[in-house]
């Protein structure tokens, strides 16, 4: 009967050890924390520019049956939770948002409820549809709305997926008048 020591190194599942005992190889997955800012609430009257990755990159978002139910539970959450959609571009590996928040919106209540709900809508389509985070920027109050909603919409022409991003089937605003300041009265 072999007794091991408290000080003897412990080694991990398929890690081969090294000459000091120390285990080899990449450190056991640790989750990373979401990147959000810690003394900022995302709560009230902001303005975001979101950007929701796909599950590992992956070309989910190119299919109309992806879409459709996605834009749809978009503009559900946006009415639930208290956001404007100001503009959208679903591109085959990301989401690009510019949302306005009222009040008492929740950006993290309404992200949760979008992502959660699209995808339970494209489970057949798409298993598993978004990654885990999401990057997030809050405009200041000097910045145009207009010329970052031009920046997501001509997405995919960057890309080269289409000449004029009017041409683009998978981007729009939810009906919003983008030359109207949002932090004026």
């Amino acid at each position: 009967m072999s007794i091991r020591s408290a000080s003897a190194p412990t080694q991990d599942a398929g890690r081969a050890p090294s000459r000091r005992g120390e285990p080899l190889g990449p450190p056991p997955h640790r989750r990373k924390l979401a990147p959000r800012l810690v003394t900022f609430e995302y709560t009230g009257p902001y303005v975001y520019h979101l950007v929701l990755s796909t599950y590992k990159g992956l070309p989910l978002l190119d299919k109309p049956d992806v879409v459709r139910p996605c834009l749809e539970r978009l503009l559900q959450a946006s009415e639930r939770h208290g956001f404007q959609v100001r503009a959208y571009c679903f591109m085959p590996t990301h989401l690009h948002l510019l949302i306005l928040g009222s009040d008492g919106s929740r950006l993290l209540t309404f992200v949760k409820y979008f992502k959660q709900g699209s995808s339970f809508d494209c489970r057949e389509e798409a298993p598993q549809l978004w990654q885990r985070s999401f990057y997030d920027r809050v405009l200041r109050v000097e910045e145009d709305l207009e010329s970052v909603a031009r920046y997501v919409w001509s997405n995919p022409v960057r890309a080269g997926i289409v000449d004029d991003w009017e041409e683009f089937p998978f981007s729009g605003p939810f009906g919003a008048d983008l030359k109207v300041r949002p932090y004026e009265d």
